[in-house]
């Protein structure tokens, strides 16, 4: 919430101690995990004691990043703003009057209220964070790792750190950070929790799961870097006739500030009886405003369906929030087979800020574009020598009309593996904005000999039929088309996998450059008739059709590949080296 929140309290879920996860790419910090939740796990601190010590820590570069992370996590759970660094960067005032404890090399000392910073936005934090961590790497290979005592710094932490209270969840923020420098997607959550994790850290204000109704505002929240931002608003929802938008931060509930607060307990004062109203303060980049909003009964569907008709053609869509319950597909299929005996003529895919899930729905959805032994996805283990994985679709297409997918920086993981498949056979024009940039694959064991804590951590990449890879570099669209909102453009914050999580896995594929996507006969033509730019679109006209702009530019798209005739548009793409993308057969 407020620019002035010091730089301890935005550490608390920070990138530099990796508690973001993206498994369906919902970002995961320990704001959705409350303090009740870690009680009656058994962790202890001895869990953390086990993993980190000063032997263990000097093995190596990304050892001692690990070690820092988690000390840096106990540090930020303190009610004072502390920070660790090496002792050569302390100036001679610091040492009189911040200087807290030294641990061989490594000291504590107390920052002032100068250096807290006053950042404009959330991106600036994750830069400064991401910064720190750069600090420290380039410190380590220059002039080695630190001669540090990181056990004396945990008997330290633990004596004057860590409550009775809280110490399970202390112990675990702690452990989560360790954890992140080596597998930015690796993370411990207690058992009851780790069903949810498809969506760990993304609670819905209106909802938290799909196909029921509740009261509330319909908006999606998370926390990120300490701050609680809107990640989705639903069209037809109180929140976006109150003119919320997605990248707003959350200042004040009722009066209340929402800085440091959990996550489930924002969620619970949005919620409320249908027509009461709920007062917020909002920041949106520079702008601070107050807003009024009315709650009532949401519905949510994980898949749902519509028709328009637009200039003499019959237009389907088919929005997909999620690949978080296994019955995805079969909902999917549904929906698409009552658009298919509509006879519509075209179809838009809507994959927006849909944030994967479970893969084999993402390979069954692909199913109902594609025809028989087309390759969808190859998953390839991360362990050296690891085995690869291909996965084919298997029954004749569904849908064999021209399809335009929608994406924008919130499609990631499973969505992302769908979006490159259809992109890669030709089967679908991608209009909208790069992709988040998660390539890899989570599984989960248990952490502890009860099974009361579970881990995640990356076993796989995934990589589409023509060896590209989405991870951290994401997927260029073929039409670009920035969502932005009429009266403030590029207002809008995003957030992607190379801003979230400093160390991320790097990316690595076959193909060095981009798949261009090759227009049908006619198409070209049909836009320019439009006034449009065939490479990019930009905010230039007013709504003509939803309200909703990249919607809008979908179905006109969409449109000019019914004109053309072709049932799949545009029958293959081009590679990095000029040839054509064969279909997949085996």
């Amino acid at each position: 919430m407020i620019v002035s929140v010091s730089l301890r309290k935005k550490m608390v879920a920070s990138a530099f101690v990796s508690l973001l996860l993206v498994t369906s790419v919902c970002l995961h910090a320990s704001g959705a995990v409350t303090k009740s939740e870690w009680e009656g796990t058994g962790l202890g601190f001895g869990f953390l004691e086990e993993r980190i010590n000063t032997h263990s820590c000097r093995q190596t570069t990304e050892r001692f990043l690990a070690c820092v992370a988690a000390a840096q996590s106990l540090l930020d759970s303190s009610q004072i703003d502390l920070q660790l660094a090496h002792a050569a960067w302390l100036t001679d005032s610091r040492k009189d009057n911040a200087l807290r404890h030294r641990f061989g090399d490594l000291v504590v000392f107390e920052m002032t209220k100068d250096e807290e910073g006053n950042h404009a936005n959330i991106l600036e934090l994750i830069s400064a964070q991401r910064q720190r961590i750069l600090v420290w790497q380039r410190f380590c290979h220059t002039e080695g790792v630190p001669e540090a005592d990181f056990t004396r710094l945990l008997a330290w932490a633990r004596k004057e750190l860590i409550t009775e209270k809280r110490a399970e969840e202390q112990t675990a923020a702690a452990i989560n950070a360790y954890l992140g420098i080596e597998d930015a997607h690796a993370r411990i959550v207690p058992t009851l929790t780790q069903a949810d994790a498809a969506y760990p850290r993304r609670a819905s204000v209106g909802h938290n799961q799909t196909g029921q109704s509740y009261s509330g505002i319909g908006a999606s929240v998370q926390s990120i870097v300490g701050h609680i931002m809107i990640t989705r608003v639903l069209p037809e929802g109180p929140a976006a006739a109150a003119g919320l938008q997605a990248s707003d931060v959350l200042l004040t509930v009722d009066g209340k500030s929402v800085a440091g607060r959990p996550v489930p307990e924002v969620v619970a004062a949005l919620r409320g009886t249908p027509g009461t109203a709920v007062s917020l303060k909002v920041k949106s980049q520079e702008h601070v405003h107050k807003m009024r909003v009315r709650r009532a009964t949401v519905e949510v569907k994980n898949v749902s369906s519509s028709v328009i008709e637009y200039q003499g053609r019959s237009l389907g869509y088919l929005h997909i929030d999620g690949f978080v319950s296994g019955s995805t597909c079969a909902e999917t299929r549904r929906e698409l087979r009552v658009l298919v005996d509509s006879d519509v003529d075209g179809l838009v895919l809507d994959l927006r800020d849909n944030m994967g899930g479970k893969i084999d729905q993402a390979v069954c959805v692909a199913d109902l574009f594609l025809e028989p032994r087309q390759l969808v996805m190859e998953i390839r283990s991360t362990h050296q020598n690891g085995h690869s994985d291909k996965l084919y679709s298997r029954q004749p297409a569904l849908a064999r009309v021209p399809v335009v997918t929608l994406v924008n920086a919130g499609t990631a993981s499973a969505s992302e593996a769908l979006t490159g498949a259809l992109q890669d056979h030709g089967r679908s024009l991608i209009l909208g904005e790069r992709t988040f940039g998660k390539g890899t694959i989570q599984r989960v064991r248990p952490w502890n000999d009860s099974g009361s804590v579970m881990m995640f951590f990356t076993t796989a990449r995934m990589f589409t039929p023509s060896g590209r890879t989405a991870q951290l570099v994401g997927l260029e669209p073929d039409l670009q088309v920035q969502a932005r909102r009429d009266d403030e453009p590029g207002r809008r914050m995003v957030l992607r996998e190379e801003d979230l999580f400093p160390t991320a896995l790097p990316a690595k594929a076959v193909l060095t450059g981009p798949v261009h996507s090759r227009f049908p006969p006619g198409v070209s033509e049909c836009l320019e008739k439009q006034g449009q730019e065939k490479k990019r679109w930009f905010w230039q006209k007013p709504l003509e059709i939803t309200g909703n702009y990249q919607l809008d530019k979908g179905y006109k798209l969409l449109h000019c590949l019914t004109e053309t005739g072709d049932a799949v548009p545009h029958g293959g793409n081009r590679l990095a080296d000029g040839s054509v993308y064969p279909r997949a057969s085996n």
